[in-house]
């Protein structure tokens, strides 16, 4: 279920958010429901509360995925590890 929420500041919607809730979200990431509700419990993913109901922003989930990126070790960095 995918929504779309117009920023009122904004009257060309160049400010509207595509906001999904935890089932579409847990679909896109591969990710169970469960887990997503955690990282909401524990302000690890950025959400809206909207009521009772809780969104992702689609802008904001690809940000923080990007940001949850481990660099991979080179050789080099290996090496210096050992020695």
């Amino acid at each position: 279920m995918r929504e779309t929420v117009i920023d009122s500041s904004d009257s060309n919607n160049a400010g509207s958010k595509e906001l999904v809730s935890i089932k579409t979200l847990s679909n896109m990431l591969d990710m169970k429901e469960r887990t997503i509700r955690e990282k909401v419990a524990t302000r690890k993913i950025p959400y809206y509360k909207l009521g009772k109901l809780i969104r992702f922003d689609i802008g904001e989930i690809r940000g923080w995925y990007r940001s949850s990126r481990v660099e991979s070790l080179t050789p080099d960095i290996i090496t210096d590890r050992i020695l």
